[in-house]
Formats: C-alpha cells, sequence, structure tokens
C-alpha cells in the first residue's frame, strides 16, 4: 500500500489483487479458527455442575484427582478453568483478544480497504493498511500465547 503513495503511476489493479489475495488469506485463518474452536469445544465437555453450598453435583469428589481440580483461584483467574471450553478468565479475555482483533476486525478493516481502493482512494487505503496489520500482530500475538499454553492452532 505504501508504494501507491511513493512511487507515481503504478497501476492500482496490483493493490486490487492484493486485496483479493488478503480476503483469501483471511479466510482460510477463519476457517482455521473455527476449527480449532469447534474440536475444544467437543474436547472440553461440560464443567462441573456446583450447587449453591459449593458442592460438586453429580461427581464423585472421594477420588483426589477429581477434588483438586475444584482449585477456585484457578478456575477464575487461571487461563485453564470451568468456564466456556474449559478456559477460566483469563483464558476467555485471551480468546476474545484473538477473535476481535485477530478476526473480526481484520475482517472489517479488509472492506474498508476493498470500498477506498474501489473508489481509487489509494492514500485512505494505505492509512488503513496500517491498523490492519497493528490489529493483526495483537491477534496474533493472542494465538502465539494460546498455542504455547494450551497447544491450541488458533
Amino acid at each position: 500500500g505504501h508504494w501507491f503513495l511513493t512511487v507515481p503511476n503504478l497501476n492500482i489493479r496490483e493493490l486490487q489483487r492484493v486485496i483479493k489475495i488478503f480476503f483469501i488469506a483471511l479466510g482460510v485463518k477463519t476457517a482455521e479458527v473455527a476449527v480449532t474452536l469447534f474440536i475444544q469445544y467437543q474436547a472440553a465437555g461440560r464443567p462441573f455442575a456446583i450447587d449453591e453450598m459449593g458442592r460438586p453435583v453429580g461427581t464423585n469428589v472421594n477420588n483426589s484427582h477429581v477434588f483438586s481440580s475444584f482449585n477456585a483461584v484457578n478456575s477464575m483467574m487461571g487461563i485453564r478453568g470451568d468456564s466456556l471450553l474449559g478456559l477460566g478468565f483469563f483464558g476467555l479475555m485471551i480468546l476474545v483478544t484473538r477473535l476481535l482483533w485477530g478476526i473480526l476486525a481484520p475482517w472489517l478493516l479488509a472492506y474498508m480497504v476493498k470500498k477506498t481502493v474501489d473508489i481509487r482512494s489509494t492514500q485512505s487505503a494505505t492509512g488503513i493498511l496500517y491498523a490492519l496489520c497493528v490489529m493483526i500482530i495483537i491477534g496474533e500475538g493472542a494465538a502465539l500465547y494460546l498455542k504455547k499454553t494450551l497447544g491450541w492452532n488458533l
């Protein structure tokens, strides 16, 4: 995108072609994230059911390995826990960061880049592409953290 600001007489078809390739790559990445989330949802199972007194419902707590999994601090603030997909609060926060900044925002900004390129406003498209790069870096950083700690391929 920056070349269109500095090099005169570049054909806008090249930028349009790059945007099409970016849409394909973003579609592949979105499909990969969707498949990974589906697999993790199937593998997570149901979290423990807890009654109003804090006792597990329908779970045999005579086994020490089951009882040790009821660590409230890890469940609430850790990356693993009893919430959605077997994540704790911190894990859900990282997952939401990945989905918002690494998937949803790039789709929105890629659409904006396509529209600005269609009206031949390469300067605006370049600015949006810079913002898009920052959002992708944030999203991929969250994905790398989830891969390192949980082994997820987001």
